[in-house]
């Protein structure tokens, strides 16, 4: 039995793997199972971030909508790609995931899709309208989800819009199509995929999009029009012939780009609902069930709203809304029952979702969630948690700002709890996390001006941890003693250099006493604070490093039990210092790398025993892989894909095969990578997977102790740090 694993997003807090007396910013993970954790339980051959890989698609996907095209009973998808000309189909494998795409040619700047069985044979067919082309392209379906091109037909001019459905009541699948031209177009079927002329019926100025429902409950279609630039949605009564009435027009929010048609209230009568892009709402119409509505009433979301959806997130038998946003999120508002919305829960989806679809794509009977992401040439996928609920909502801000993470048991019970340093409070926070319950409240602590990274270290001797972390703009090392269960002393502040950043705290004095070693920045030197076992630090020495450093790691590169200095500097490139052991670090070795390095992590990655480098570039969109030679000597980096402005990495076997993979995040992407190892050194095509805003840090560790590494990312810009759970269920 094949399996995957499926990561569910449980709490918005924090994270790195570094353990008492080092500061790497990952360590060489655990033989034997994932990073801080025992044997791995199972493996698992595709992995899920919260929930399962995002399907890829043609350049720019625009527009979404799920049926089963190859007739084995699975939903797939079908993609309209603007920039691409085609429509990809996703075929699905009825766990969440999809097969790779097929691309069709569908005219020139497709817009949007819309799947129904247009030529009566029984197999799923697609209809493709074209803004350049201002018609409307049928592919038709052979029933195993292949297409073939059926025939064009002319629409309103810059179609944007498009429904499929039975508009004259005799069994055939016609079209509607809205466009910038001011109309809708509504093309009969004849039932063998071919269509009538268009008849235009004018519906307003700038018409964006449409729906089909029987709106006065007399069993004939009606449409409802939405324009964005004359503050309304148009209603027309359906005569029962394919033909309509006059428009009717009812003010909505500003800007409205989507609609909606449902029972909202559970009165019996259909509503109207609008995504208003402009006054950043929702605009709610009751039916009064004779074809009229009530005046509007607008709901708040979050920024320039664009695509909505109706469906009942939480299995309540409520009437709930998904709203996407242009920003990358997508908002799912709780409804009453009474066509009110209360609790809000935003969910990541990548940029530009222009389309929104709810569908059951996992075959459990719960709807899941796919937008698509134009930035992302993707689809993202939210399947829904066996609460009914979607599995990487948000919670409330941890710290504002997070820049890195620490994963560490500070509280001494043997659970991994989790310390976040700001990046712009002179703060770090430390979250405990109780067995069963989670992380409790954090606890906030005062250090240094814009802290780096935390190190978790004994360095008083007491047995207790402490935490130590350099302020880059107080040009001093805070040391926060450890009082035991989680909590910690008032500063003790250790002067450096201007611009520290802590290395690392390790014994590299020989003297069998933790010691600091400090970066400073903007002197271009590197100093050893002399540790005395007890809390205190003496200077020790100070030598010239390479100018600009951004990243300063501790580890021991050549197995002679003496840690060695990397430096990540501006001149794309790792310098590698050997120690000597007794506080001085030999003359650096420069490794080249990409553009713009951005962090580094240390581990096996080839399974020879040697440690490995990996580097991402922000420039480039790559993770450079330097794999080691013995005695701290590399070979020249490979270089692969990590998505755009990669910003930091960590090595870990996710998918317990016994291999060390990568982990990357991409700060401008809102993403996370992983690229599979292979054993050998070398690595599959990275698989995206949704993050919150700039995702800055990510660590590993075995959060929950079932013996499965999760997954904890930083999100700068969201304030919050994201826990990803990992499980594995059957295929």
């Amino acid at each position: 039995m094949t399996t995957r694993v499926l990561f569910t997003m449980v709490v918005s807090t924090a994270v790195s793997m570094t353990g008492c007396g080092g500061s790497s910013q990952s360590k060489p993970p655990a033989d034997g199972g994932p990073d801080g954790g025992g044997p791995m339980a199972e493996s698992c051959s595709v992995l899920g971030l919260p929930s399962v890989p995002w399907p890829t698609t043609g350049s720019h996907p625009r527009s979404i909508a799920a049926a089963d095209l190859d007739g084995d009973g699975v939903l797939d998808l079908a993609v309209a790609n603007v920039e691409g000309d085609s429509v990809s189909v996703l075929l699905g494998n009825g766990n969440g995931a999809f097969r790779a795409k097929i691309d069709y040619p569908a005219g020139h700047g497709p817009l949007a899709v819309a799947i129904a069985d247009l030529s009566g044979d029984g197999h799923a067919d697609l209809a493709v309208i074209n803004s350049i082309d201002d018609s409307v392209v049928v592919l038709r379906g052979d029933g195993t989800g292949r297409f073939e091109s059926q025939g064009v037909y002319a629409t309103v001019a810059n179609p944007n819009a498009l429904v499929a459905a039975d508009l004259d009541g005799d069994g055939k699948i016609d079209l509607a199509a809205t466009g910038l031209g001011g109309a809708v177009s509504i093309l009969l079927g004849h039932g063998d995929g071919t269509f009538a002329d268009r008849v235009d019926y004018t519906v307003g100025t700038e018409p964006w999009s449409l729906a089909v429902a029987d709106l006065n409950g007399d069993r004939v279609v009606d449409l409802a029009v939405v324009d964005r630039f004359e503050l309304g949605v148009s209603v027309l009564l359906g005569k029962g012939d394919g033909t309509f009435g006059a428009k009717v027009d009812y003010a909505t929010g500003a800007g409205a780009v989507a609609v909606a048609v449902a029972d909202l209230d559970h009165d019996g009568h259909p509503d109207l609902v609008t995504a208003n892009n402009r006054d950043d709402s929702v605009s709610v119409l009751l039916g009064v069930g004779d074809g009229t509505f009530r005046p509007r009433v607008d709901s708040a979301v979050p920024l320039r709203p664009i695509a909505l959806a109706v469906l009942d997130a939480n299995a309540d038998g409520r009437r709930d809304l998904a709203v996407a946003h242009s920003a990358g999120a997508l908002s799912v508002l709780l409804g009453d029952g009474t066509a009110s919305f209360g609790q809000r829960l935003d969910y990541q989806v990548g940029p530009l979702p222009w389309s929104l679809a709810a569908a059951d794509v996992t075959g459990d009977g719960k709807v899941d969630l796919l937008a698509t992401s134009e930035a992302d040439d993707a689809v993202a996928v939210l399947v829904a948690a066996p609460t009914g609920m979607f599995s990487d909502a948000t919670r409330d801000p941890v710290v504002a700002s997070p820049s890195t993470v620490t994963i560490a048991d500070v509280s001494g019970d043997g659970l991994p709890d989790l310390v976040v340093a700001s990046s712009t409070k002179a703060t770090i926070s430390v979250l405990v996390q109780d067995a069963g319950s989670g992380f409790r409240a954090k606890q906030d602590y005062a250090v240094g001006a814009a802290p780096g990274r935390v190190t978790v270290a004994d360095v008083t001797g007491d047995g207790i941890a402490d935490l130590v972390t350099a302020g880059f703009g107080a040009g001093a090392v805070s040391i926060l003693a450890g009082t035991g269960h989680g909590e910690f002393a008032q500063r003790t502040d250790v002067p450096t250099g201007m611009g520290p950043l802590l290395a690392g705290v390790a014994d590299v004095t020989g003297d069998g006493r933790l010691d600091l070693v400090v970066v400073n920045v903007l002197e271009n030197t590197v100093s050893v604070l002399r540790g005395d076992g007890s809390g205190g630090f003496a200077p020790s020495g100070t030598q010239p490093v390479t100018p600009q450093v951004l990243v300063a790691v501790l580890a021991d590169l050549d197995a002679d039990g003496k840690p060695d200095l990397m430096l990540v500097a501006a001149d794309n490139a790792v310098t590698v210092m050997r120690g000597a052991g007794d506080g001085q670090f030999a003359t650096g070795v420069d490794l080249e790398t990409g553009q713009d390095p951005s962090s580094i992590a240390v581990g096996d990655l080839n399974g020879d025993g040697m440690p490995d480098l990996a580097v991402t570039n922000v420039s480039d969109g790559t993770v450079s892989v330097i794999l080691g030679g013995g005695g701290a000597t590399f070979h020249a980096r490979v270089d692969y894909a990590a998505g755009v402005t990669p910003f930091s990495a960590a090595i870990s076997d996710l998918n317990g095969d016994g291999h060390r993979d990568l982990v990357v995040t991409s700060y401008d992407g809102n993403t996370v990578s992983v690229l599979a190892g292979n054993g050998d050194g070398t690595f599959a095509p990275r698989v995206d997977y949704p993050a919150h805003d700039a995702p800055s840090d990510v660590a590993v560790g075995d959060i929950n102790r079932d013996g499965r590494p999760d997954l904890v990312v930083t999100n700068a810009q969201h304030s919050t740090v994201s826990v990803m759970l990992s499980s594995c269920v059957a295929k």
